[in-house]
């Protein structure tokens, strides 16, 4: 293997590995229960995102979310993706962890993601998942781990992929 080789493929296993580094979930007592949360996040005037959940939970830094609804805005304020889970974890960065039956569906190119576990990460812009994931497509299914993308789920990189669909 050429050394370009090599120091793509350790690029490439690096990527995955720093993502394990989560922020911590804070574990103090409960200090306020909400019901019917939402949060939006805009920029001069323009929704980025909004996240609904059926209730949360502050403790500390860290708010746990029931039934999480997130749905992430284009350019011209329309809903370009809908993020849902069973539960979530909101760090005061404004990354989000997903968890359990999370689905991400793209208006823009039609895909659906599944997977147990997504982060959300605010500043790059991204969702990102350890966990092996499922892409429904109109041509077939994918499947893989180590995934990130743009919320929209036009800009796909994963490991380990493994594809079943039509041959064009």
């Amino acid at each position: 293997m050429s050394k370009i080789g090599i120091v793509l493929l350790l690029v490439l296993l690096l990527s995955c590995k720093r993502e394990k580094k989560a922020e911590k979930i804070d574990t103090h007592p409960v200090g306020k229960t909400i019901s019917e949360f939402e949060v939006v996040e805009t920029m001069k005037g323009r929704v980025l995102w909004k996240l609904g959940a059926e209730k949360a939970y502050v403790y500390g830094d860290t708010t746990v979310i029931n039934n999480v609804h997130l749905s992430f805005y284009d350019m011209d304020g329309e809903v370009s993706s809908v993020l849902t889970s069973d539960s979530g974890y909101v760090f005061p960065s404004s990354d989000m962890l997903a968890k359990g039956n999370v689905v991400v569906t793209s208006m823009e190119s039609g895909r659906i993601l599944k997977t147990e576990t997504l982060y959300w990460k605010q500043k790059r812009e991204k969702i990102v998942s350890e966990d092996s994931v499922t892409i429904i497509t109109e041509d077939g299914v994918v499947k893989g781990n180590c995934f990130e993308s743009n919320p929209n789920l036009t800009e796909i990189k994963m490991r380990e992929v493994k594809a079943k669909g039509e041959q064009r």
